[in-house]
């Protein structure tokens, strides 16, 4: 029987817990490059130690292993406190340095396993290699073939497969076929080769964000999205490790899957690739010969709404074997000039299986799905996804609930395609311009590009001969043609407009000439106001002025894009100052620089944690000392809090044990926040050692306070206890208040404080007198009647 792509590697990974190093509070931190070179020497331990034993480690045993090198992680000194993140024994941590990174056992077992490819040519191993072909006949949406290999070489598993077969359709097409292999796969050149090529290939490893610690098998179930895993992390922005949230928790869209030696998994999901896209997709197939490409919407969806017409994947992990198998009738199909939905037909037909081909033909339904097989499926304009989890068991972990025979057990869709995608186009398209002068047209295949003149832009188009359908995008417009035929773009001239922005004396900001419709950049204005008679910050821009006022307008910050909507467009430059007349409490909605600072801790704003220290020990954890808001003497004014006594504020002062943590003083007394096992919630009256130690983080659009002594234990409201207590991560829901020394004021007249100096001109025989006072601060200055020494003036 031939294995699945990750299961044909070594599985044996059960960490020695003794191996695990020590490293203290006070150690030295060190970078993500070692972290990953102590998790690889933990594992040359764990594989020796399973090399003396029998049997292959459990569901279990790698959940056991994926907690152990979660404690590698945080003792390494290179984790943010609270960073991690876990689906099943799937894990995401954040470094120091802001890099997500994740630990996948089914990743890591492919990379101990991997050995380098004994034919693979050392000379293109990191390499770009094109081969030009002459056409054949037959022209679709592009002429050209991209092939991703990010481990061709590196793991002997990759052949020259997907390549040459590159090189046939391109053949096919009278184009040029390119392999990008190891790391000359950048998720730029992906991106650039989705924009532009007719067919893109994956052929590489493939993973989501989930591992069951009860099956094996099972990367499926809790999965929020599928990653494609590439060589290389050149080009990735900060967009592109955000983290998202998803049905089963929170995830990022692009992490550092660690390595050894010279492979490496940098993990990107379709969201990811379609962050570093300029322009729409050309109708064309993304072919993903990867693992769990379609076990989730993650790869495919970003990439569709980018304009991909078809994407092929599977299901679950599929096997080297099957997969070849099933591409070879595939694309011996496509390039006789059939459908994706006839190809895919017949691809089923001549491998003889409706999964993947390299298991055993006595499988049932029921057994291939049970067993999590691999199945194809396509989405495309005429094929709904076919689902999480639809073509295999929702509780394949449950033994019981099953006979491996049993055609009933969960969904059964055994997806028949739709998809009407040619690889060969039988009808010529011509394009020509409306008016030469106000632009002009280029077409390849099936896709036409309108160039606009200064001031036009591609208005529509006719279709002049023939028949066809166009969609637009811009200026782009994509011809799916039923016969030879003519088709006109037409151009049309943009209105003009102006935008200006009205600034303080002492600013300046150049008005910006630009097209109705456009989109600009708004700038930042240059200079201080001469005139400010407070220390003024600039914050951005609004449609109308401000008076002063302590209620945050909305405004746009410079660096923000703006499609123009008016002919004449006034933006208002606002700034901010502090009020020192007193101190107001305002809600938390953006992580601070620094947590310093005092507090008011509620849940949802209408309950407040008391600060007294009326409730000593336990009692912080009944509901005696969770108040109403309405009995705190306090008032909640919009964003803002009022009248707030000592009694309500804790006060975080970083820790003078454990670095980036804090205590958390109740101001209104000498005690700490605390939390001990089997309490729900503590008052100390001393720092307790970890136990009166929080991490502060930023999850999603909220505050998360996590003790140090637990792990897994966050500060939140029991909404059945009516208490505060410290509980799970997923049940996190507090609202907190940061006092600030003052109240801000916003305003876009900027005014003066003036101080004004008299200078007084004597009057002569033939000259009236007169004083001139001018400001010290801002300039500004009046000329009054002059006075003598008795007060006469004249």
């Amino acid at each position: 029987m031939a294995f699945k792509r990750w299961l044909a590697f070594l599985l044996a990974m059960l960490l020695v817990v003794s191996l695990l190093p020590a490293v203290s509070a006070g150690a030295a931190k060190i970078d993500t490059d070692e972290v990953w070179a102590q998790i690889s020497a933990l594992e040359d331990g764990a594989l020796a130690k399973r090399a003396r034993t029998d049997g292959d480690p459990t569901a279990a045993d790698f959940a056991a292993l994926s907690e152990d090198v979660e404690k590698l992680v945080v003792n390494s000194g290179n984790c943010m406190p609270g960073s991690i993140i876990r689906h099943g024994s799937f894990f995401y941590w954040t470094a120091l340095d802001g890099e997500v990174c994740g630990y996948s056992p089914a990743l890591r077992a492919k990379m101990r396993a991997s050995s380098v490819d004994p034919d693979a040519d050392p000379e293109v191993l990191s390499g770009v290699e094109t081969a030009s072909c002459a056409a054949k006949g037959g022209v679709p949406g592009s002429v050209d073939v991209a092939v991703f290999q990010p481990y061709y070489g590196l793991d002997s598993s990759f052949k020259t497969t997907y390549s040459d077969e590159g090189k046939r359709i391109a053949q096919t097409l009278g184009g040029t076929s390119t392999t990008y292999k190891t790391s000359s796969g950048t998720i730029d050149k992906l991106a650039e080769s989705l924009e532009t090529c007719a067919v893109v290939i994956l052929d590489s490893h493939g993973d989501t964000d989930y591992y069951n610690p009860y099956n094996s098998d099972d990367f499926v179930t809790k999965a929020n999205t599928s990653y494609l895993c590439m060589q290389t992390n050149a080009g990735w922005t900060a967009e592109d490790q955000k983290l998202a949230e998803g049905p089963y928790g929170s995830y990022y869209h692009a992490y550092n899957g660690g390595s050894s030696g010279s492979t490496h998994f940098y993990c990107v999901d379709g969201t990811a690739i379609a962050n570093h896209m300029q322009g729409p997709a050309c109708n064309n197939l993304l072919w993903m010969a990867i693992c769990l490409g379609m076990a989730t919407d993650g790869m495919w969806k970003p990439v569709r709404e980018k304009g991909v017409e078809a994407v092929y994947g599977y299901s679950q992990s599929v096997s080297f074997d099957g997969d070849y198998e099933y591409e070879e009738y595939f694309w011996d199909h496509m390039i006789d000039g059939f459908t994706v939905g006839e190809s895919f037909a017949y691809m089923k037909t001549w491998a003889g299986a409706d999964w993947d081909p390299a298991y055993p033909g006595s499988y049932s339904l029921a057994k291939a799905r049970y067993n999590f097989i691999a199945f194809p499926n396509v989405v495309s304009s005429e094929d709904a996804y076919q689902g999480h989890r639809t073509v295999n068991p929702k509780n394949a972990n449950d033994s019981s609930a099953n006979t491996n025979n049993d055609p009933a057990y969960g969904a059964c869709n055994i997806q028949t395609v739709l998809s009407n995608w040619t690889l060969v186009q039988h009808y010529t398209v011509t394009a020509v311009s409306g008016n030469e002068d106000w632009g002009t047209v280029s077409v390849v295949g099936g896709t036409i590009t309108a160039s606009p003149a200064e001031g036009y832009y591609a208005s529509g188009y006719e279709v002049l001969s023939g028949t066809a359908t166009v969609v637009q995008n811009g200026s782009v417009f994509i011809v799916t043609a039923n016969s030879d035929c003519t088709v006109q773009i037409n151009f049309a001239a943009k209105t003009p407009a102006t935008v200006t922005f009205i600034t303080p004396g002492g600013v300046t900001c150049e008005p910006i000439a630009t097209y109705l419709g456009d989109e600009i950049t708004l700038p930042a204005p240059v200079g201080t106001p001469t005139s400010a008679a407070q220390d003024v910050a600039f914050l951005g821009w609004t449609d109308a002025p401000v008076a002063d006022t302590t209620e945050k307008p909305v405004y746009t910050e410079a660096g923000k894009a703006w499609t123009v909507s008016a002919e004449d467009k006034e933006f208002y430059a606002l700034y901010t100052y502090t009020d020192d007349s007193m101190v107001e409490f305002s809600l938390l909605d953006s992580k601070p620089a620094n947590w310093a600072g005092e507090y008011v801790i509620t849940y949802n704003s209408e309950v407040i944690l008391d600060a007294s220290g009326a409730f000593s020990g336990e009692q912080l954890g009944s509901s005696d000392a969770a108040i109403s808001l309405a009995d705190t003497g306090m008032t909640l004014d919009g964003e803002r809090l009022l009248n707030v006594p000592d009694s309500c504020v804790y006060v975080f002062e970083p820790s003078a044990s454990i670095e980036g943590t804090y205590t958390i003083r109740m101001k209104g007394s000498e005690n700490y926040l605390s939390y001990k096992n089997g309490s729900p919630l503590f008052a100390s009256g001393t720092v307790m050692p970890y136990n009166s130690n929080w991490q502060a983080i930023w999850v999603g659009d909220c505050a998360a306070i996590k003790n140090s002594a637990v792990a897994q234990k966050y500060l939140q409201y029991d909404t059945n206890e009516k208490a505060f207590c410290c509980g799970a991560v997923a049940t996190m829901n507090l609202t907190l208040y940061r006092g600030s020394d003052g109240t801000a004021h916003y305003t876009t007249e900027v005014t003066c404080d003036h101080d004004y100096n008299a200078e007084m001109t004597e009057p002569t025989c033939t000259e009236q007198g007169f004083t001139t006072y001018t400001c010290s601060k801002c300039g500004d200055s009046y000329v009054d009647d002059y006075v003598d020494a008795l007060g006469h003036d004249y």
